[in-house]
């Protein structure tokens, strides 16, 4: 493949759930264990996240189908390779008490969030990409109708997103379980219900 541009080039990233996975590896092989049990060890316990858990080959549990536009998608063996890139499964309550936890210090000191706040441009504008997080911020010109404060959080390719809105101090998450339908229209509607 040919580069998007030179490693390292200010204020330039390209979008890739590889990373992810990457990382994953990189806690089973530091803690020694498998990445379901450090999530669970680290994040679905400590939250009290009982309904929450990393999806895995031969897993008996069901999830919500998926859908592509009408068509519902069985992926199992996809889900379970998607591993530390989305292979999490849960619901739209425990997602809220993850974010809150995330955003306000219930998994590290909030003084850390600033470190992953270093934003680039990816290739699906205006979102912008910092370590792990994504940050959706459009001017008034952009948005002339509806007012789009900035958001951060995460949105997934089967329509689940959460987001935190800081000038509102309002968390969003939800999901279509649609690979088709992008949630930033809804979330921004949402926000403004509220003042």
């Amino acid at each position: 493949m040919k580069p998007h541009f030179k490693p390292g080039e200010k204020g330039k990233a390209f979008y890739s759930d590889a990373n992810f996975d990457i990382l994953g590896m990189i806690i089973e092989k530091t803690t020694n264990k498998k990445l379901k049990d450090v999530f669970l060890e680290y994040i679905f316990e400590p939250l009290e996240l009982n309904n929450t858990y990393l999806y895995e080959q031969n897993c008996n549990k069901e999830f919500a189908p998926i859908y592509y536009k009408s068509k519902p998608l069985h992926v199992p063996l996809a889900m379970a390779s998607f591993s530390a890139s989305g292979g999490i499964i849960s619901n739209v309550e425990e997602n809220m008490k993850f974010i809150k936890a995330f955003f306000k210090g219930g998994l590290f000191p909030e003084k850390y969030l600033e470190n992953l706040y270093s934003w680039n441009r990816i290739q699906w504008f205006p979102l912008e990409y910092g370590l792990g997080l994504m940050r959706c911020k459009m001017s008034r010109i952009m948005s002339p109708i509806i007012p789009a404060p900035e958001i951060i959080g995460h949105s997934g390719s089967t329509g689940t997103f959460s987001f935190y809105c800081r000038d509102k101090n309002l968390f969003i998450t939800g999901v279509f379980n649609q690979m088709i339908r992008q949630p930033f229209p809804l979330i921004y509607r949402l926000i403004n219900c509220f003042k």
